[in-house]
């Protein structure tokens, strides 16, 4: 899904520093990955980026090769950098938010693509992206909803023997057939006390173990 570097246009009035050698080394970066040596090539690339630190369209293509070699980290923090420019490149916005989608960052990815939208409201590949972005957003949010619900499941369907309670409070609790948290749960503090030998202290008891897990009776 991301934008080749060919696709990025030098601007004329581009600020130079050691522009010659930074051609060298792009054309040497080339080269390599004319011979399929990728590692080369990205070598070469932070070598011209070095020359020509001010060069947004070479340090656009170390982004890219950077992102084709699997190294985020690099990619993100130039591309971040590119896209400072006012206005920010379409094709860095676009190429930013892939990244952060595949870091389940749908948020920064969703603001790249929004300006990119803001700017140009009928650019194709970027209201592409964007449903993309906001399906795996969803898709996201859901499976979220779903673990939280199978974690509190799991919690309520825990044993009261599981906990640290006193080996009086326990048999009380068997005895009113009270086996799990989530029994403990729905039952009130009126019917615990109207319990034959269930005791102030027991409740005390109980009342403490369930504020350290931020649960109360009823």
């Amino acid at each position: 899904m991301s934008v080749d570097p060919l696709d990025i246009v030098i601007g004329a009035d581009e600020a130079k520093r050691d522009a010659e050698l930074a051609t060298k080394h792009a054309d040497a970066a080339t080269a390599a990955e004319a011979d399929g040596d990728r590692d080369r090539a990205v070598d070469e690339l932070r070598k011209a980026v070095a020359a020509d630190p001010g060069n947004n369209a070479m340090a656009f293509r170390l982004a890219y090769a950077l992102d084709l070699l699997g190294e985020e980290d690099e990619a993100v923090t130039l591309y971040e950098r590119i896209c400072e420019e006012q206005p920010a490149p379409i094709n860095a916005l676009l190429n930013l938010a892939v990244v952060y989608e595949d870091r389940a960052d749908y948020s920064k990815a969703e603001r790249c693509l929004r300006q990119v939208l803001d700017t140009a409201p009928n650019h194709a590949r970027a209201k592409l992206f964007m449903k993309d972005v906001q399906a795996s957003r969803e898709m996201f949010v859901e499976e979220e909803q779903t673990r939280d619900v199978l974690k509190r499941n799991a919690l309520l369907d825990t044993p009261v023997t599981d906990f640290e309670l006193s080996v009086r409070t326990r048999t009380c609790l068997k005895k009113m057939s009270i086996r799990t948290l989530g029994d403990l749960l729905r039952i009130t503090e009126a019917e615990l006390m109207s319990s034959k030998n269930f005791g102030e202290s027991s409740l005390v008891e109980i009342k403490s173990m369930l504020s350290t897990k931020g649960l109360k009776l009823g």
